[in-house]
C-alpha cells in the first residue's frame, strides 16, 4: 500500500505542473532500495489518473543501479541488492544512492 501513497504524490506533481494540459507519458526513477514495488507504482498511477476522469499515461519506470561504497573502499554500482562488493566479495556497504523514487520527466499535450 506504500506505493499508493507514493503514486498519488508523483500524479498530483504531474497534474500541478500539466497546467491541465494532459500528461502523455511520465519517466520515473525508481530506486533500488527505494522500496517502491514498480508494478504496483504503475497500477496505482493508474488507477489515480482513472479516477480523474483522465487516461493514463505511458509510463517509463526506470530502474537505475544503486551506488555503494563497501566497507573496504571500493565504491561501485549494484544491480540487485544482495550482489557483492567486486573487489572483496563482502556485504557490508553504505548505499550512496538508490534510495529515491523521482519523477525525472514528463511529456504534456493542449
Amino acid at each position: 500500500m506504500h506505493e499508493f501513497s507514493v503514486a498519488e504524490g508523483l500524479a498530483e506533481a504531474a497534474l500541478e505542473h500539466a497546467a491541465g494540459r494532459r500528461v502523455e507519458a511520465l519517466t520515473i526513477s525508481v530506486g533500488l532500495f527505494s522500496g517502491v514495488f514498480a508494478d504496483s507504482l504503475a497500477f496505482y498511477l493508474q488507477l489515480i489518473f482513472e479516477d480523474h476522469g483522465l487516461a493514463a499515461p505511458r509510463l517509463d519506470l526506470q530502474k537505475p543501479p544503486a551506488r555503494c561504497l563497501c566497507e573496504c573502499g571500493c565504491e561501485h554500482a549494484i544491480a540487485r541488492a544482495m550482489e557483492p562488493c567486486p573487489s572483496c566479495g563482502g556485504y557490508h556497504r553504505k548505499v550512496l544512492e538508490g534510495r529515491d523514487c523521482m519523477l525525472v520527466s514528463m511529456e504534456v499535450v493542449s
